[in-house]
Protein backbone atom coordinates (compact mmCIF):
# COMPACT_ATOMS: atom_id res chain seq x y z
CA UNK A 1 0.00 0.00 0.00
CA UNK A 2 1.38 2.94 -1.27
CA UNK A 3 -0.81 5.67 0.83
CA UNK A 4 -4.21 5.90 2.66
CA UNK A 5 -6.68 8.23 4.42
CA UNK A 6 -9.49 7.17 7.17
CA UNK A 7 -12.71 9.16 5.70
CA UNK A 8 -14.95 10.22 8.95
CA UNK A 9 -17.03 11.74 6.55
CA UNK A 10 -18.76 10.07 3.61
CA UNK A 11 -21.86 10.57 1.89
CA UNK A 12 -25.60 9.61 3.44
CA UNK A 13 -25.29 6.07 3.52
CA UNK A 14 -21.87 4.83 3.52
CA UNK A 15 -21.17 3.95 6.74
CA UNK A 16 -18.11 5.27 7.91
CA UNK A 17 -14.92 5.57 9.42
CA UNK A 18 -13.30 3.33 6.36
CA UNK A 19 -9.85 3.40 4.82
CA UNK A 20 -9.34 4.31 1.26
CA UNK A 21 -5.96 3.65 -0.26
CA UNK A 22 -3.35 3.39 -3.05
CA UNK A 23 -1.72 0.19 -3.90
CA UNK A 24 0.68 -0.22 -6.27
CA UNK A 25 0.29 -3.32 -8.40
CA UNK A 26 2.79 -4.64 -11.04
CA UNK A 27 3.29 -0.88 -11.99
CA UNK A 28 -0.37 0.16 -11.88
CA UNK A 29 -2.44 2.04 -9.13
CA UNK A 30 -5.56 1.14 -7.63
CA UNK A 31 -7.76 3.31 -5.51
CA UNK A 32 -9.93 1.20 -3.23
CA UNK A 33 -11.22 0.37 0.02
CA UNK A 34 -9.41 -1.60 2.78
CA UNK A 35 -11.52 -3.79 4.63
CA UNK A 36 -10.93 -7.01 6.89
CA UNK A 37 -8.72 -4.23 8.73
CA UNK A 38 -9.71 -1.74 12.05
CA UNK A 39 -9.65 2.17 10.27
CA UNK A 40 -7.39 3.75 13.21
CA UNK A 41 -3.50 4.25 12.24
CA UNK A 42 -2.38 1.89 15.08
CA UNK A 43 -3.46 -1.15 12.30
CA UNK A 44 -3.42 0.58 8.98
CA UNK A 45 0.59 2.19 7.15
CA UNK A 46 2.11 2.89 4.49
CA UNK A 47 4.04 -0.12 3.04
CA UNK A 48 1.49 -2.89 4.49
CA UNK A 49 0.86 -6.05 2.66
CA UNK A 50 -2.42 -6.00 0.99
CA UNK A 51 -4.28 -8.47 -1.35
CA UNK A 52 -6.84 -7.07 -4.44
CA UNK A 53 -10.37 -9.01 -3.96
CA UNK A 54 -13.62 -8.33 -5.94
CA UNK A 55 -16.67 -7.71 -3.98
CA UNK A 56 -20.06 -7.59 -5.29
CA UNK A 57 -22.15 -4.38 -3.43
CA UNK A 58 -25.61 -5.91 -3.09
CA UNK A 59 -27.04 -2.62 -3.22
CA UNK A 60 -28.56 -2.02 -6.78
CA UNK A 61 -26.50 1.14 -8.89
CA UNK A 62 -28.64 4.13 -9.12
CA UNK A 63 -30.14 5.08 -11.99
CA UNK A 64 -32.40 7.47 -13.94
CA UNK A 65 -36.08 6.84 -13.48
CA UNK A 66 -38.09 6.26 -16.12
CA UNK A 67 -40.88 7.80 -18.22
CA UNK A 68 -44.50 7.38 -16.86
CA UNK A 69 -46.32 5.30 -19.25
CA UNK A 70 -43.67 3.37 -20.83
CA UNK A 71 -44.62 0.17 -22.70
CA UNK A 72 -40.99 -1.78 -21.47
CA UNK A 73 -41.55 -3.80 -18.46
CA UNK A 74 -38.79 -2.24 -15.54
CA UNK A 75 -35.83 -4.42 -15.97
CA UNK A 76 -34.39 -5.59 -12.57
CA UNK A 77 -31.32 -3.42 -11.29
CA UNK A 78 -27.91 -4.22 -11.71
CA UNK A 79 -25.77 -5.31 -8.96
CA UNK A 80 -22.91 -2.70 -8.42
CA UNK A 81 -19.37 -4.13 -8.63
CA UNK A 82 -17.08 -1.87 -6.21
CA UNK A 83 -12.90 -3.23 -6.05
CA UNK A 84 -12.38 -3.94 -2.28
CA UNK A 85 -8.71 -4.28 -1.12
CA UNK A 86 -8.54 -7.03 1.66
CA UNK A 87 -5.55 -6.61 4.15
CA UNK A 88 -3.51 -9.29 4.68
CA UNK A 89 -1.32 -9.04 8.43
CA UNK A 90 2.19 -10.53 8.60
Amino acid sequence: MRAFTIVAFAAPGIPTPFVAAVVDCGGTQVRANLINVEPDPEHVFDGMKVRLATHIDRQPTPRARRRSGSASSPSPEPLQKTRMLTATKE
